[in-house]
Formats: structure tokens, sequence, C-alpha cells
């Protein structure tokens, strides 16, 4: 396994970590208010959860098969990922 895919593995257990933390603020939000832009944030991430559960079990079971210059692409992509995620939980909490 190659640095980048490990990195790569660590910025989408953070990813997780954030979009579950969204996921709770917006669904308690939603039980209380019941607004349709409420249940908008939940869908979004919830969505974006399961899309990085699914996508960190693929790296978990693919680690010796990984392909080499994506590892790369997929660690600026989680990176980014990461920094709108943090924008977005900062913003939420106020």
């Amino acid at each position: 396994m190659v640095l980048s895919q490990n990195i790569s593995v660590i910025l989408t257990g953070a990813n997780i970590i954030l979009l579950a933390s969204l996921f709770i603020i917006y669904l308690r939000n939603y039980i209380n208010i019941r607004s349709k832009f409420t249940l908008g944030l939940l869908l979004f991430a919830g969505i974006f959860l399961a899309r990085d559960v699914g996508l960190a079990i693929y790296h978990m079971v693919t680690l010796t098969t990984y392909y080499g210059q994506y590892a790369i692409d997929d660690m600026f992509i989680h990176g980014a990922q990461l920094l709108a995620f943090l924008i977005l939980l900062k913003i939420t909490w106020k």
C-alpha cells in the first residue's frame, strides 16, 4: 500500500466522522423543525456518508490491488472534501 493510499484512507475516515456529525445535527434539526431545507441537508449528509463508508470498505478490501496514480488523485479529492465538510460543519455549528 502506497503512502498516498494510506493518506486517502485516513482522509476518508475523517470525512466519515464529519459527515456523521453533520447527519446527527441535521437529523435533530429535522425532528424539531420539519422543513424541506433541513430534509435536503439531511439527505445530502446521508448520501455522502453512505458513499464514504462504501469507499472506506472498498479501500480496506482492495489494499494490495489499489491503482497507483489514482491513489494520488483520491488523496486530493478526499482532502478537498474534508475541507468543504469542515467549512460546512463550522457554519452549521453556529
